[in-house]
């Protein structure tokens, strides 16, 4: 069997990662109809992506998969693993637990001490949207092939994931006293906003973030979401998607009823400028979310996982 070899990104590496990310999503039965130009604009037109951190696996000087690395979000000591593309074919777990590897190595060098696999939307990876992770969501379930290189590499489970997603033809707000209460003491305001640091900012560059809030008609606030829009000029994912990125509830009471309430009515305002499609994720330490969304009628489209990995400095090689 031929050897796995490692090397660093090389500007005419996109067409090849292009193909490499569907044959590893098709494989999982994800299908993507990702192209070079959505895949540049969407990863290496970004200062989160840096060459140095984007390992490609090659045999016979052919490409058959990827991965890169990147600094937490939150900072500190973490980094993450956002996705690993292998093509299928006899070398696979070679070259995904290689690739793994040598993002450990990197990590290490770069003093992290933990390194994470997959990837939420408050990770501002960039990668949101992309067909096909959605609103992010860990390591799909389907993905059998990098579920099993995390775990063989010792990764254990930090979160489960579930996703989420509804068409909004179909969508109705829920009906209930409360409901209807609401709509007669509680207005719901509507603005643009700018992400407030250089990381969301790099990360968001492709989408408009849209932030709904809820008050009381003296003007409190009870309610705030935020859903990330298809900025028409990147066309990273469609402009008639969107994702529900988050949400947060400061009323006293009823905090589920008031979410509700807000989110349905944001859902009303999407479809009339022509969202048809919208993408959620529900964490397992939240699991408001998840009652939330199916009290919506979101269904569930899978779950994942979120891995992660205390590293060891003892065990650094060299590559």
């Amino acid at each position: 069997m031929n050897l796995v070899t490692l090397r660093n990104y090389r500007n005419d590496d996109p067409p090849h990662l292009v193909r490499l990310w569907a044959q590893h999503y098709d494989a999982a039965g994800m299908p993507t109809a990702l192209t070079p130009s959505v895949f540049e604009q969407a990863i290496m037109n970004r200062l989160l992506f840096q060459p140095k951190n984007i390992y490609v696996a090659e045999v016979n000087n052919k490409p058959i998969g990827f991965s890169s690395w990147l600094p937490a979000a939150q900072g500190g000591a973490e980094c993450l693993v956002p996705v690993i593309c292998v093509s299928p074919c006899d070398q696979q777990d070679a070259a995904g637990l290689t690739l793994l590897r040598a993002n450990e190595v990197a990590a290490l060098t770069d003093d992290r001490t933990t390194l994470v696999g997959g990837f939420l939307v408050d990770d501002f990876t960039g990668l949101d949207g992309l067909a096909p992770l959605g609103a992010g969501g860990g390591i799909p379930d389907s993905d059998r092939r990098a579920s099993r290189w995390f775990m063989q590499a010792g990764y254990g489970p930090r979160h489960r994931v579930e996703r989420y997603a509804i068409t909004l033809a179909t969508f109705r707000p829920p009906i209930d006293r409360h409901q209807l209460q609401l709509r007669r003491t509680a207005v719901v305001e509507q603005h643009w906003v700018l992400p407030d640091d250089q990381r969301q900012a790099t990360a968001l560059t492709h989408v408009e973030v849209h932030r709904f809030v809820a008050k009381s008609r003296a003007g409190e606030p009870l309610a705030v979401v935020d859903f990330w829009l298809s900025d028409p000029a990147a066309a990273v994912f469609p402009t008639a998607h969107a994702i529900l990125a988050n949400w947060s509830c400061s009323s006293p009471q009823d905090r589920l009823g008031v979410v509700c309430f807000l989110l349905a009515s944001a859902l009303q305002t999407l479809q009339a400028r022509g969202v048809v499609w919208v993408a959620a994720t529900a964490i397992d330490e939240r699991p408001e979310q998840s009652l939330v969304l199916r009290a919506l009628k979101f269904g569930n489209l899978g779950g994942g996982t979120i891995f992660a990995k205390r590293l060891v400095r003892d065990a650094r090689v060299q590559q």
